[in-house]
């Protein structure tokens, strides 16, 4: 643990609190990067001693975080892979090669090549017994461990379009030459506190099942009034009209475990398939498709969070064998039911695919149990019930900028298209939650404008770079600050016209409603009040697509480095607004 201490480097500026980057083993006299959150391994009698032997680094550290979230292997929490640790401080040292600009050698993920950019071929150069890959090249010859050629990373001129339209770069179903327009029924099937503000904010209930729990328990039939009311009128067919009048032709819906897992001692009310299946006929009746999201699993996916059912203080499902298996579990049950609806006269073709996991704790992406090991198991089971030629598959990632998710994925699927084939890359963002409204910054309408043309767009690069195929699962109009009707509908067309210029698959705003209590808040994330009559958004085909980023002058983009941007960095017009 001490050696590990010492070789993590703080951050020098906040990206998205270093939740997107892997740990990054430096020597304590190399400049900072972001390397997450090996800094609180120790207990605090260790932890004081490694501040004392590194002085340089200010850690903030919380007391006690198991080594399973942080995103490290068990061997490397039990300390069999600490030589490896002192070996890179070392190789450090005594590096020959030219090292790129900006390039710290950082723990090498065993990624078959994946990453062979040239600071990735620099430093395996130096390490023993590291494989070489020949996709490490300089003057076109094959040479382990030479540099790939590679821009500066710094941009400032960025292509107006990031990726070819084909089907192979964004996914479309064939004769789809724009995204698909679709839109989230969140708060319907799983509850979050803030989407039905009147019943759970503004009386401090947290979740759903303390919400059942407040009510008499998953048998009272307080409760299932309760819950049987909800289903019955948050989603409409006169919702589903109103929609797909807007532009609306899928939908992405929600669902937690206990909808095919019941079982009454995880605090839920049943009967929500009973609605699930209404609605996907609804959707029949009017050629609207559907995804279906496995936003919960037992013990929490996420920390603290209202989307998982019932709020936990870290992602137990990643600690307990059980919950996982639990969690695996419903994921099969999922893919059953979803081949029972194509059975049935009133669901069948309505259905297009599952997600698997909706918005995990992405320091667990290397843990075990942990998110690339459940991909890796779970893909290829659920092939076996949800062919790839009839059935998508999504899976959530959040690894921008680097993309090594999306690097994984397209090795997976260059190596068995069978199985891989059809699996899409989801991705969510926002200009909320710490970024719009950081701390200490002003909103102005130029602000998101800037962020969605300048620095979105770069951000996207090294993923559209991979080609895989995209898609936007959850996106919003939400800023942190009250709302402007005249940059909502902006705002809307320069979200989606990106969509389209990066070859997404399509996209799905968040949310279709929002029952927001008292204080007003989240009327901008409810696409019914953000439509007209009652809103500013009009029709989607009203909206000015045919270019990117009409009416900005993209030339006035700031710089970027594309290596290190990230979600919540500032974003303003060289020169005042565009």
């Amino acid at each position: 643990h001490l050696a590990q201490m010492g070789q993590y480097a703080a951050c020098p500026r906040p990206t998205d609190e270093c939740r997107e980057a892997v740990p990054l083993v430096v020597s304590p006299s190399v400049s900072f990067r972001c390397g997450r959150a090996a800094l609180s391994l120790a207990p605090a009698a260790t932890l004081a001693f490694a501040i004392a032997a590194v002085p340089a680094l200010i850690l903030v550290v919380p007391a006690v975080v198991p080594w399973w979230s942080l995103g490290i292997t068990p061997e490397q929490h039990s300390g069999r892979n600490s030589g490896s640790f002192q070996q890179a401080a070392e190789l450090e040292a005594n590096m020959v090669l030219p090292r790129p600009s900006g390039c710290v050698c950082s723990w090498l993920p065993h990624d078959d090549c994946l990453i062979t950019d040239a600071c990735a071929c620099f430093c395996r150069a130096q390490r023993q017994g590291v494989q070489p890959c020949t996709a490490c090249q300089t003057n076109g010859q094959s040479q382990p461990g030479a540099l790939v050629p590679q821009s500066t990373g710094r941009e400032q001129s960025i292509p107006h379009r990031l990726g070819p339209k084909d089907k192979t770069a964004s996914g479309r179903p064939p004769g789809l030459s724009s995204p698909f327009i679709g839109v989230n029924l969140g708060g319907w099937l799983v509850l979050e506190d803030w989407l039905w503000g009147v019943e759970m904010m503004d009386t401090h209930i947290e979740d759903e099942w303390t919400l059942v729990k407040v009510h008499g328990g998953p048998r009272d039939q307080r409760a299932i009034q309760l819950m049987k009311s909800h289903w019955e009128t948050f989603v409409s067919e006169a919702d589903l009209d109103r929609l797909k009048q807007f532009g609306v032709s899928h939908v992405r819906i929600p669902i937690g475990w206990w909808l095919v897992d019941y079982d009454p001692a995880d605090g839920f009310v049943d009967g929500g398939k009973h609605y699930l299946t209404r609605v996907l006929h609804w959707l029949q009746l009017r050629g609207m498709r559907a995804l279906l999201d496995l936003h919960a699993v037992p013990c929490a996916q996420a920390e603290k969070e209202s989307f998982t059912g019932r709020k936990r203080p870290m992602p137990f499902f990643f600690a307990d064998r059980t919950c996982y298996g639990r969690g695996m579990h419903a994921m099969r049950e999922l893919a059953k039911l979803i081949m029972a609806y194509e059975k049935d006269a009133r669901t069948a073709g309505v259905v297009m695919g599952m997600e698997l996991l909706n918005e995990p704790d992405w320091s667990s992406w290397l843990s075990s149990p942990g998110i690339q090991e459940l991909y890796e198991k779970m893909v290829p089971e659920l092939r076996q019930i949800l062919p790839a030629n009839r059935y998508v598959i999504y899976l959530f990632f959040w690894d921008l900028p680097s993309a090594y998710g999306a690097r994984w994925l397209a090795a997976k699927q260059a190596a068995d298209s069978d199985i891989w084939g059809n699996v899409v890359y989801d991705l969510h963002l926002y200009h909320s939650y710490g970024d719009d409204n950081a701390q200490g910054r002003r909103w102005t309408r130029d602000v998101d404008s800037c962020k969605t043309c300048c620095r979105d767009r770069l951000l996207l690069a090294n993923l559209v770079a991979s080609n895989v195929t995209v898609a936007i699962g959850e996106y919003g109009l939400n800023t942190g600050f009250p709302e402007n009707p005249d940059f909502q509908h902006e705002y809307m067309q320069l979200q989606l016209s990106l969509w389209k210029h990066i070859g997404a698959a399509g996209s799905f705003f968040w949310n279709h409603r929002v029952l927001y209590g008292k204080s007003g808040y989240f009327r901008e994330m409810s696409l019914l009040d953000m439509m007209r009559p009652g809103g500013p958004l009009p029709p989607v085909k009203e909206l000015n697509m045919t270019s990117f980023c009409s009416g900005h002058d993209l030339s006035r983009c700031p710089s970027f480095d594309r290596r290190y941007v990230g979600r919540k960095d500032d974003c303003v017009w060289l020169g005042g607004a565009a």
